[in-house]
């Protein structure tokens, strides 16, 4: 929670400013009908957005220095009614490799 984080898409290229708002996230998409469980929801400080195409994009931190930190993979953009951007959401790192045995450095 509150990581400052950036996104690097195909489609919408290098993003960051965006904050770690939510952990443990599900959502259910209807048609065809799929729920994803254990997403992270960040915050965009600077008001610009991912789109479609960056899904499986890297989510990463950066510490100021030379080293970068592996935080996610990009899921989507979750909307409002008006289809204005609320959230991203991601899948944590540390849950894409919970399973696999594999570690990747997060900081």
């Amino acid at each position: 929670m509150g990581d400052s984080l950036c996104e690097s898409g195909s489609f919408g290229g290098l993003l960051c400013d965006f904050t770690v708002s939510a952990l443990n996230y599900s959502y259910h998409q209807t048609g065809p009908s799929q729920t994803w469980t254990d997403l992270a929801l960040a915050t965009s400080g600077s008001g610009q957005w991912t789109m479609a195409g960056d899904s499986g994009g890297p989510w990463f931190s950066l510490d100021g220095s030379t080293k970068v930190w592996a935080m996610g993979i990009h899921h989507g953009l979750l909307e409002n009614a008006a289809d204005q951007p609320l959230y991203e959401m991601f899948t944590p790192v540390t849950v894409a490799t919970s399973d696999s045995g594999l570690t990747v450095n997060t900081g």
